[in-house]
């Protein structure tokens, strides 16, 4: 096969011999895009998580404070019923001395 002049003018190539065809698959920036939004999303996610959990932490601690008070109403209650005297005077006092004390004080019946 003999070359003529336009043959001269084109370079000798693997890949000239086929037809071109795009690569397919992802650049660099759309991937780097891709990553930068994945962290958003896994850092946003995570900050609801942990609120998430501080808050059924916190709602577990004032629901057990909230059983802890019904609990003592209801004992008072029954305190004082239990040594109510006969003429209407109670032989027992009440003090909470701190959020963890309570002080109770039984009085003489005689009294």
């Amino acid at each position: 096969m003999e070359r003529t002049s336009e043959d001269d003018r084109k370079p000798i190539s693997f890949f000239m011999d086929r037809p071109m065809k795009r690569l397919s698959g992802f650049t660099l920036l759309e991937v780097l895009v891709a990553l930068a939004v994945a962290a958003m999303v896994i850092a946003i996610s995570s900050n609801l998580l942990s609120s998430l959990i501080n808050m059924r932490a916190s709602a577990s601690e004032q629901n057990m404070s909230l059983k802890y008070e019904v609990l003592l109403r209801v004992l008072r209650g029954d305190l004082e019923n239990a040594t109510m005297k006969a003429s209407g005077k109670k032989n027992i006092s009440f003090d909470l001395q701190n959020a963890n004390q309570i002080k109770i004080e039984l009085t003489d019946s005689n009294l």
